[in-house]
């Protein structure tokens, strides 16, 4: 058997069916959520003091939301995008919160006990937002996951404007500025992601680079053993957004996979640690390890973004492929014997001998 198919689009993607893997990522995020969080934020909310009501009110809780997480999705259709979601709404929904309580509360913001429940507020209702919000558009892991991690470095430019810009260290300002840039740059990531396909690689890779480009200014400042605070939130972030801008320009060059993602990720701290080791050997000062862990971090991103790269698929490219594949069932004449249920992605069910096909 011979095929051939014509095919002018693009290599796919990124699949975003459901399945028990990603069943299994919701789960775990709702598991940690309600042990990490709200465990201990309901009874604090709520003033228990008592140690022992304390304690039971954490482990009802915990346990009562890793039960209700196994009971609520069984027999319904969860993608990796759905999973993403709920936890990157999870985690911007928190700070959402924190920002809530200093714009409300200025000055006295956390002074009281119960301040805790905003954070966990904020937490269950964008959660549960972003998954339906994924479940609605389909929207895959690297779309989610891109979305939220907008909001998180929107919220980390917003707390920074403040003292930055306007030397302002007015609690209310900070709390506004950090829940209006971080719609800011969700937005922005909304944006981004419906003009270019983001995959789950692309996002670990573009929020990696931005990581990188935010620490070199830090150590450039400490370099000169610059004091004053403003010049390091300045440098970061713009090192930041320059990190996010090239890794945005690989992502649209290269779709990576989930895998070659965590290798890059995994090559960047390998470097980073290296240099470490060689300024420990070297017995270098405070910025010469700075200096040393930013270019091995950098030299581990970028090599291990070579190796990898000749794997992935790239926008520019045309998928092209020949395949050449023996079936020994058939060869052997016993895929005869397996001919009900019907299989023909099974070779025990297809007599064909050879199988060639041609991508292009």
């Amino acid at each position: 058997e011979i095929e051939g198919v014509l095919n002018s689009k693009k290599v796919p993607i990124e699949e975003n069916e459901a399945d028990d893997d990603a069943r299994l990522r919701l789960i775990t995020s709702t598991s940690t959520n309600a042990l990490a969080h709200y465990g201990w934020a309901v009874p604090l909310t709520f003033g228990a003091d008592d140690g022992k009501a304390y304690i039971a009110s954490y482990m009802f809780i915990g346990g009562g939301g890793i039960a209700a997480s196994l009971i609520f999705t069984k027999d319904k259709l969860i993608t990796d995008g759905m999973a993403r979601g709920y936890t990157m709404g999870s985690l911007n929904g928190t700070v959402h919160g924190v920002s809530l309580e200093f714009l409300l509360n200025g000055d006295k913001a956390f002074d009281n006990e119960s301040s805790a429940g905003l954070t966990m507020l904020g937490s269950l209702a964008e959660s549960f937002t972003m998954l339906y919000y994924a479940k609605k558009n389909n929207s895959s892991w690297g779309k989610m996951s891109i979305l939220g991690s907008g909001g998180l470095w929107g919220t980390a430019l917003g707390a920074s404007v403040p003292l930055m810009v306007f030397d302002s260290r007015n609690e209310r300002f900070y709390g506004f500025s950090m829940l209006a840039f971080s719609g800011a740059t969700m937005a922005g990531a909304n944006y981004l992601s419906n003009k270019i396909n983001i995959t789950h690689g692309d996002a670990t890779v573009i929020n990696a680079i931005g990581l990188l480009g935010a620490y070199y200014p830090i150590v450039f400042l400490e370099s000169l053993d610059t004091e004053n605070p403003r010049s390091y939130l300045t440098g970061a972030s713009i090192g930041a957004a320059g990190g996010l801008a090239i890794g945005i320009m690989k992502a649209k060059i290269n779709d990576y996979t989930r895998q070659q993602g965590n290798f890059i990720v995994l090559g960047e701290s390998a470097g980073a640690l290296i240099g470490i080791g060689l300024g420990a050997l070297m017995e270098a000062e405070g910025s010469g390890y700075l200096w040393l862990t930013a270019l091995g971090a950098t030299g581990g991103l970028f090599l291990t973004d070579l190796f990898v790269q000749d794997k992935g698929n790239s926008n520019n490219l045309k998928s092209s492929n020949l395949k050449f594949q023996i079936n020994p069932y058939g060869v052997l004449g016993s895929a005869s014997k397996l001919s009900s249920p019907y299989k023909p992605w099974d070779p025990r069910f297809n007599k064909n001998i050879a199988t060639i096909k041609v991508t292009f």
